[in-house]
């Protein structure tokens, strides 16, 4: 298994109940949180809510955000005006890191090399957090090993690392992560003055308001740039309110009788503009990040909008920012 975060870390326990011998090839460790329910049954009284109540999911669905809503989980992610530590954002970041710290010390306290190998150096929340559902006893288990020593290479029969230590391996499992920064990866997409790698060339993937881009009318992106929120669930801010958002530009065009409509690079360039300022005010811009949130140019895929803030910007496009032009040919 290469990579401990959130997926290399669910699979581990699954692999390790089924006997397997499991060597983790960890690159740097996640913060980790206990989820004392991880595991457990539904109740028999929520599976007959789920099957016979009336709108009873569209308030699971309700809670579910509401439990990592802004009221909870925005505060962690934003640096507090004047805080001065190497390892903390704000008091309420070194609350959540002592939790994490007190339950690995819980766990690992017997086993010093296991502890230091699964303390990160980066403060919490800087990269997604790990609930726990297994992980921790599972490395203590004696099919497990967790390995810190870098790869070097991987050989046919199976990795080396770089200090030259062979692993004899059956299947290597890959769980490294995803491209978070790019989007619209790998297609090449022309719009009128060029492609969004031009646009893109200076700064990376960027859009008005994470769905519109200057230059390609009629694009809409879902789930765009900047619209990973760690305050809110991806399905609500990456999904729904850009989805209702597209279609309002697109009623636009048949109530006007209009074919394109294009974001102005103005409206493109402010919105951007607040974002980044935005995001030196959260963890996701901290120097001591080292994650796939950051592209190359040193700017991150994440977002500084709290769920509310985002939902009041995309509840009613502003047409002012944008250009509306040519005849929308009548159906035949």
């Amino acid at each position: 298994m290469i990579g401990t975060g959130c997926s290399g870390m669910q699979l581990v326990p699954e692999l390790e109940r089924m006997g397997a011998t499991v060597t983790v090839f960890q690159r740097r460790p996640s913060w980790i949180f206990e989820v004392m329910i991880y595991r457990a049954e539904l109740p028999d009284g929520v599976k007959w809510l789920d099957r016979n109540m009336p709108y009873y999911r569209n308030f699971e669905k309700f809670r579910a955000i509401w439990m990592v809503g802004d009221h909870v989980t925005a505060a962690p992610y934003m640096r507090e005006p004047g805080w001065n530590d190497p390892d903390t954002l704000s008091e309420i970041n070194r609350a959540a890191r002592q939790v994490s710290l007190d339950y690995l010390q819980r766990k690992l306290g017997d086993r010093p090399d296991l502890l230091a190998a699964c303390t990160p150096h980066s403060p919490v929340m800087a990269s997604r957090p790990v609930l726990d559902n297994g992980w921790l006893d599972a490395i203590k288990g004696a099919n497990v090993e967790l390995v810190i020593d870098p790869i070097g290479r991987i050989i046919p029969e199976g990795i080396v690392t770089e200090s030259s230590r062979i692993f004899e391996l059956d299947a290597i499992v890959y769980a490294t992560g995803f491209e978070a920064s790019k989007f619209l990866w790998p297609m090449e997409v022309t719009g009128r003055h060029g492609t969004l790698h031009d646009l893109w060339a200076d700064y990376g993937p960027r859009a008005y308001l994470g769905i519109t881009l200057p230059g390609f009318p009629n694009l809409f992106c879902i789930y765009g740039p900047n619209t990973n929120s760690n305050q809110g669930t991806i399905p609500t801010m990456g999904s729904e309110l850009q989805t209702r958002y597209a279609i309002e530009c697109i009623d636009e065009l048949f109530r006007t009788g209009t074919s394109s409509i294009d974001v102005t690079r103005e409206a493109y360039d402010d919105y951007n503009r607040r974002l980044d300022e935005g995001l030196t005010r959260t963890i996701f811009s901290d120097p001591r990040l080292d994650t796939y949130y950051i592209n190359e140019h040193g700017r991150s895929s994440q977002t500084c909008w709290t769920t509310l803030e985002y939902w009041q910007m995309t509840r009613r496009p502003d047409f002012r920012d944008y250009t509306l032009s040519g005849t929308l040919r009548p159906s035949t």
